[in-house]
């Protein structure tokens, strides 16, 4: 009996397509990125382990994405009640990560959240299902510290300490003057900071909520 495709669902072709792009970048997949897929960080209900090798084979067939400027051109578009914004993410310098987030992506988990804090001159942070800063999708991440630096345009994960990242995540506005060491960051805008620029604007009360609701509409993968 045939079995059937891994593309099964949103799960499923969000973590292809993040693959994909690394597959693209350096010609193969190594052991540890294979077992990130059959076993997912926080597997959610319904998902099902798959065998390595069929991962693989689908692989083969859905490599979509080009290489850019030595990075993985694996694109993806906030759209906002201010505005679009679109960033680039770097699978190859947190691979896990950008996993994470393009599943949670793909799954419109992030459609109708908001930026909870929003801190002037320097970041706005979303991605919270509860919308206070507590939440996320039930399970946390590890931590990819690399060598993106933080500055204007740089998207990160937010966390509540090592290992503790979910669905959080902030884009910044300014370069902070203090240590960022332990938050990964993991892509980058290539279109409309200008947008991130209004949302870090707004007036906010004394624990750095936006007085006037600042939403995620939604958020969708562009290959």
């Amino acid at each position: 009996m045939t079995s059937p495709p891994i593309r099964e669902g949103p799960h499923e072709k969000g973590y292809m397509a993040a693959l994909a792009a690394h597959v693209k970048l350096y010609g193969s997949v190594d052991a540890t990125t294979l077992h990130l897929v059959a076993f997912p960080p926080g597997m959610t209900k319904g998902w099902k382990p798959h065998d390595p090798t069929r991962v693989m084979q689908e692989l083969c067939e859905q490599i979509k994405c080009e290489p850019k400027d030595g990075n993985a051109n694996l694109q993806v578009v906030l759209h906002t009640n201010r505005g679009s914004v679109e960033f680039r993410l770097f699978p190859e310098k947190a691979l896990s990560t950008c996993l994470n987030f393009v599943r949670l992506i793909d799954s419109d988990y992030y459609n109708g959240l908001i930026f909870h804090r929003i801190i002037a001159n320097f970041m706005i942070q979303g991605g919270c299902p509860n919308g206070n800063g507590r939440g996320g999708p039930g399970y946390a991440i590890r931590d990819e510290i690399n060598d993106l630096k933080h500055h204007a345009g740089r998207l990160a994960m937010a966390n509540s300490g090592a290992n503790s990242a979910g669905s959080q995540f902030y884009v910044l506005v300014a370069t902070p003057n203090y240590d960022v060491k332990k938050y990964t960051v993991f892509g980058e805008v290539t279109q409309g900071l200008e947008i991130v620029y209004l949302h870090s604007k707004v007036k906010t009360d004394k624990g750095d909520r936006p007085l006037e609701t600042q939403r995620i509409r939604h958020m969708e993968l562009r290959p």
